[in-house]
């Protein structure tokens, strides 16, 4: 028989979510949404389990534990989970009541699953094997909340959407929607473009003529009817992607299904924004003020104030004046009900800022806000970071990875107050501002349309920061951290990911320098340390022919790790560069220009791939005027 677990959470979305993930493992569950509810169970059920938040109403988690440890025959196993930063208070009031493992929120699934199985008593742990399956109804879970909680759970695989006969599908990766399809016509590119008066509709007519026939996808038609640039096209396909996201907000009734491990079929653009931006965008733009109003109205006795746990705090929300200025007002003093005169717009922002997590709804405004108030992040640095209209984007995302490895490279032996560039005399203000310029920079939404190494890197490097900042944050933090000195535990898949990242840059230094031997060697330590990483491959394949430029077998490896590496890695330039390369050298010139083509859709700044295709169409004109000379003197 499998162990049963108690669930306790004040938020009832996030509850069942994780019920419904433990479940799936064949757990049994009960849950609970505050601390005497949470008593009241623990003493019919007997769970063999609890996870227990720690900001309950009626009875905080930390009293709930204190009852719990009275049972001094039955140590009941409690994995405690927080959403604000925890404190060195908070910390050593946990080993005193022995809980057993603390956790931060957003915590990722797999990880929660993992602690969990580990401390079950033995004989009632469960698989852990089986892939959630989630659905319901937005009624029961409403889409902002369903897309904040899958984000933060990290969770990867499809979420089928539907309100009568609209259906949506929704690649989730890490938790980061990074494609949509959709059977709504209005949604097709053509009927967006008309929309937006790009096209006419004979323009969009013929094209879906020329789509009829069998000549291409309705983007590449309308290229050749030279209505689009390649860089229109990959803007046109962005903001497609995101129209059909933000237009589930309208939607009044509708279910959900969220299959973990699955996958979409056939080549996608990916989305770029994140999705806390996303989803305070669909509220602010497409939610129904009923709705809006509805939830605020149902919490009007809860304060406001502006995150705590620094995951929120620092997601890329934008820096918008009206949301920075509806910020201000939140101080956690006055409960909604008491903020008066908030106009439609703020009380959709204010809805937005609270389904993303940015702002925390508290039951009492003394429940610690001067112990975990962090500087504000919009105020530190306005930088927008994904803009599918900058034409210098990914020339920024390589200068933004490069940063990023190099900043992991540079806080190894370092402690904290050097990562941070602060005297060890340093006060709390100044340690705090330090502290956010750093999360700003790191903050895993700053890399929405990287690879999974570099995303693995940033969730590594962001909570090294985090963990730096908790050891000196205040006076008392520093001195405990004086007194018992601990090596940060650096996680083996962050490990992982510095090491392949570190490699693969030493590999592109000695690419550039053509020393392929060196390269090779490099690409492969990269491909060693994170296989998952799929623009590695391409890069050691190709070092492997550039280093035997001669051998036949060498250019079938390459090719063969270069396919592996497009179905790693489909939204990546690079895979597709480096195709086209290697079949232009086996002759194969059509094959080459379609790989061109396909790499300068994904990045219009792939350089490289431009320049192959300037040749190619300089080939094709001189061909044609000299076979018109030839014509022509006969």
């Amino acid at each position: 028989m499998t162990a049963t677990i108690l669930c306790v959470d004040d938020d009832s979305n996030f509850r069942r979510i994780l019920s419904r993930a433990f479940r799936e493992q064949g757990y049994q569950v009960e849950t609970a949404g505050d601390g005497e509810t949470a008593l009241e169970r623990l003493r019919t059920l007997r769970p063999d389990l609890v996870t227990l938040d720690v900001m309950l109403p009626r009875k905080d988690g930390f009293s709930v534990l204190e009852e719990i440890r009275r049972d001094e025959v039955n140590r009941l196993p409690v994995v405690m989970l927080s959403g604000c930063r925890f404190t060195p208070d908070y910390e050593a009031r946990a080993r005193d009541l022995e809980a057993d493992v603390v956790l931060t929120k957003p915590v990722p699934l797999k990880t929660l699953l993992g602690v969990v199985g580990r401390l079950v008593p033995d004989g009632k742990a469960a698989s852990q094997n089986r892939p959630l399956d989630l659905s319901g109804t937005f009624s029961e879970l409403p889409f902002p909340a369903l897309l904040h909680h899958l984000h933060g759970l990290r969770a990867s695989g499809v979420l089928r959407l539907q309100e009568g006969a609209k259906k949506k599908l929704v690649q989730l990766r890490g938790g980061r929607p990074v494609s949509v399809r959709s059977n709504m016509v209005k949604e097709t590119l053509g009927h967006l473009l008309v929309a937006s008066g790009t096209i006419g509709w004979d323009v969009l007519h013929e094209s879906v003529r020329r789509v009829k026939r069998g000549e291409g996808l309705q983007g590449q038609i309308l290229k050749a009817m030279y209505m689009l640039d390649d860089a229109d096209l990959a803007a046109a396909l962005y903001n497609q992607a995101e129209q059909r996201l933000l237009e589930v907000f309208s939607w009044s009734a509708g279910s959900f299904r969220f299959q973990q491990g699955a996958k979409l079929k056939g080549e996608t653009v990916g989305l770029k924004r994140s999705p806390a931006s996303l989803i305070l965008e669909g509220v602010r733009e497409r939610a129904s003020l009923e709705q809006v109003d509805a939830f605020l109205a149902e919490r009007a006795h809860l304060h406001p104030a502006p995150s705590s746990a620094p995951f929120h705090a620092y997601q890329d929300i934008g820096s918008e004046p009206d949301v920075e200025a509806l910020l201000d007002r939140l101080d956690g003093k006055r409960n909604l009900e008491e903020l008066s005169g908030l106009g439609e717009a703020e009380r959709r922002i204010l809805y937005g800022l609270i389904a993303v997590g940015r702002v925390d709804l508290e039951v009492d405004s003394a429940q610690g806000r001067t112990i975990h108030s962090l500087p504000r992040a919009g105020r530190v640095a306005k930088e927008k970071v994904h803009s599918v209209d900058d034409r210098a984007e990914g020339r920024k995302a390589q200068r933004t990875r490069k940063e990023l490895a190099e900043l992991a490279a540079r806080f190894e032996g370092q402690d904290e107050f050097e990562m941070f560039g602060v005297s060890r005399g340093s006060d709390d203000a100044a340690i705090r501002k330090a502290f956010a310029e750093l999360a700003l920079r790191t903050h895993p939404d700053r890399f929405s349309a990287e690879g999974e190494a570099v995303r693995g890197l940033a969730e590594q490097v962001f909570d090294q920061v985090n963990r730096a900042y908790k050891a000196i944050s205040t006076s008392e933090a520093r001195r405990q951290t004086a007194d018992r000195r601990e090596e940060a535990r650096a996680l083996g898949e962050g490990q992982k990911a510095l090491r392949a990242e570190r490699a693969f840059q030493r590999g592109l230094g000695a690419l550039r320098g053509r020393r392929f031997h060196d390269a090779v060697k490099y690409f492969a330590e990269a491909v060693e340390a994170y296989p998952e990483e799929g623009e590695y491959h391409a890069y050691y394949g190709y070092s492997e022919y550039l280093a035997a430029p001669g051998d036949p077998a060498a250019l079938r490896r390459a090719k063969k790790r270069a396919l592996l590496s497009k179905k790693l890695a489909p939204q990546r330039a690079a895979p597709f560069l480096i195709l086209g390369r290697l079949c232009k050298v086996d002759g194969k010139a059509d094959v080459a220009e379609r790989f061109f083509t396909r790499a300068v859709e994904l990045d219009p700044d792939c350089d490289e791939a431009l320049q192959e295709l300037r040749l190619i169409s300089l080939r094709k004109q001189r061909k044609q005027g000299v076979l018109g000379r030839i014509l022509k003197r006969g």
